[in-house]
């Protein structure tokens, strides 16, 4: 009888455990239009081509200089940022125009899809525009910044999907 007690008090720890962690999403899932985290410019040229433009700013972070590149594409609705040592730090969509996450969320979609598809979610901001801000942080064990994917909600649609390195936290 106390076995059985013992057995059931661990299955209801265990869940409530797993229920909390499960709040972060794989690793699996950090990537926006097939271009993930750290990845170089090079590589996203391959899929996209060349961007339409192309700039740059100084920062002083992680104890040093580091130039921080942007590019767009298209019409500017696909941003890729990356650092000179680094590759990609971020990349994000305002327009519904196929690029989507690897579980095929999409700007323009509801907002409801998100529970949905990535469960209870990290953590709810709000952007300089009175937007929601959904972070869905990486599942991750130990201490240290989290990438995270973030979706930009106004009137309950997305309009905006970014993925952002840990590093920029810092």
């Amino acid at each position: 009888m106390v076995r059985c007690r013992f057995v059931a008090i661990m299955i209801v720890l265990l869940s409530l455990v797993g229920s909390i962690c499960s709040a972060s999403i794989p690793r699996s899932e950090l990537a926006l239009g097939g271009v993930t985290l750290f990845t170089r410019f090079a590589n996203v040229q391959r899929i996209y081509g060349h961007p339409t433009s192309t700039s740059y700013i100084d920062c002083k972070i992680w104890g040093g200089t580091s130039r921080f590149y942007t590019q767009r594409y298209g019409n500017g609705s696909f941003i890729v940022t990356a650092t000179d040592r680094d590759g990609v730090v971020s990349v994000s969509t305002t327009a519904n125009n196929g690029i989507g996450t690897p579980a095929g969320i999409k700007v323009g979609m509801s907002s409801g899809r998100l529970s949905m598809v990535y469960g209870e979610v990290d953590y709810i901001g709000e952007d300089e525009n009175g937007n929601k801000v959904f972070n869905y942080n990486e599942r991750k064990t130990g201490v240290g910044s989290r990438d995270s994917l973030q979706f930009t909600v106004r009137d309950g649609r997305i309009i905006e999907i970014s993925l952002v390195a840990g590093i920029l936290y810092i």
